[in-house]
């Protein structure tokens, strides 16, 4: 091999290293109503935190280690959006408020206690999410159990669980883990993504 040829491919391999190293990933969040957009901290999340901007706002990917996003409108309830290290080839999100409660709602009790539930679930969710960043993926699974006894209609703690066991090299379950999620929420197109790594 001649020295001029070994030159041009060194200085494709690295150029190749350098445009791979420096790609960056974001997500675009829009919504159907001007929206604050915020860094939040898992330990922190009634926090408003580092502001971003309004929708339609661009969030870069590697922020988020160890953070969530918060998105908040007037009137709306506010939503907290965590994402794993890989999200597959999605990057745009479209987010949907609910109306926030009044007082003097309607069944507020029941609402509360389903709140009280849901919340509690959402807590094991962000701990679960936690010990899959800490690659701690026992302690990852078994929050994603309880989290799925306490709420068995919720697909987020099948796809944790299914993160963990694809990290451990356990694709078969890791597929039975993100099937259980796809049918619980099958217009989740992330899902279909993560379950493609699988095979």
């Amino acid at each position: 091999m001649h020295l001029k040829t070994l030159i041009i491919m060194v200085g494709f391999i690295v150029l190749t290293i350098i445009s791979c190293a420096t790609t960056k990933k974001t997500m675009t969040f829009k919504a159907e109503k001007r929206a604050s957009v915020s860094l939040v901290t898992f330990n922190a999340l009634d926090q408003d935190g580092e502001k971003i901007g309004e929708t339609p706002v661009s969030v870069d990917m590697t922020k988020l280690k160890g953070k969530a996003v918060k998105i908040a409108a007037t009137g709306k309830q506010s939503q907290v959006w965590v994402f794993p290290d890989t999200i597959g080839s999605k990057t745009e999100a479209f987010v949907k408020f609910l109306d926030s409660e009044t007082k003097d709602s309607p069944n507020r009790n029941s609402e509360e206690a389903s709140k009280s539930t849901a919340n509690k679930a959402f807590r094991l969710l962000l701990k679960a999410y936690q010990s899959l960043s800490s690659k701690d993926y026992a302690a990852t699974k078994g929050l994603c159990d309880q989290a799925s006894e306490i709420d068995p209609s919720l697909s987020a703690p099948f796809i944790i669980k299914g993160l963990a066991l694809m990290q451990e090299g356990d694709k078969e379950g890791a597929r039975l883990s993100l099937t259980k999620a796809k049918g619980l929420d099958p217009e989740d197109n992330n899902i279909e993504e993560l379950l493609k790594a699988t095979w």
